[in-house]
């Protein structure tokens, strides 16, 4: 382990610094493709539903067994259970980053990251 002046180079790979683009996940065109028809599925099915639940608002009710009310009842819920999920997961991800950028903070102080020039090292070949 090697303490560098733009990061901490363990076998000859940048951990943090400006040559950290190694480390990058690269992401295959199939998963940009199906990332991005999951969100535009996503997208469809909220902006379908809200369209369903606001013609449907008002219509003549059959009473208990109504079938429109049951779509209704259950495409409401299935809205509140993603708004749920999606806040729990920006949370978590937000507790995520927050406690590693403690982490980070916490632990870069404790090292001195110094450039051999700035120590006066000579190195011979």
């Amino acid at each position: 382990m090697i303490y560098g002046g733009t990061g901490v180079t363990i076998n000859n790979m940048m951990i943090m610094g400006k040559s950290n683009t190694n480390l990058i996940m690269r992401y295959s065109k199939l998963q940009r493709v199906t990332a991005l028809s999951l969100l535009v599925f996503f997208i469809a099915f909220l902006l379908i539903s809200e369209a369903f639940i606001i013609t449907n608002a008002e219509h003549e009710c059959l009473g208990k067994n109504c079938p429109i009310c049951n779509l209704l009842h259950q495409i409401q819920n299935t809205i509140k259970q993603i708004g749920i999920a999606i806040a729990i997961a920006l949370f978590t991800i937000t507790s995520l980053f927050i406690f590693c950028t403690i982490l980070k903070k916490l632990f870069l102080n404790a090292i001195v990251l110094q450039k051999p020039v700035d120590a006066k090292v000579r190195i011979n070949i």
